[in-house]
């Protein structure tokens, strides 16, 4: 699962508290609200942040996850923040997103 992008400062507690329980075995957080829900991992048990790794953006998360997850399973984009940091709009985001994981 990738996760993460403009950081708004809204609380990603109910998201950690989801994916303590989700048995999604690799969650790829980037940009800035991935590296603030990586730090706020730090207070949640050991086996949430050893599924976790950080990617700087976009394509560094793909690519990872291209390496990651296993041959006939998916990777879910779902990334709980915005991204007009970066994309016009969450379709361009998605376009990029498609483009790179058929790459």
């Amino acid at each position: 699962m990738l996760i993460g992008g403009m950081d708004r400062g809204i609380s990603y507690q109910p998201l950690l508290e989801y994916l303590v329980t989700s048995p999604v075995p690799h969650i790829i957080l980037m940009s800035d609200s991935g590296k603030r829900i990586m730090q706020e991992a730090a207070d949640y048990p050991e086996t949430l942040r050893q599924r976790m790794q950080y990617a700087a953006g976009l394509p560094e998360a793909v690519a990872l996850a291209k390496q990651i997850t296993e041959k006939g399973k998916i990777c879910l984009m779902s990334p709980a923040a915005a991204s007009y940091n970066v994309y016009q709009n969450f379709e361009k985001r998605g376009e990029h997103f498609l483009a790179l994981a058929m790459e």
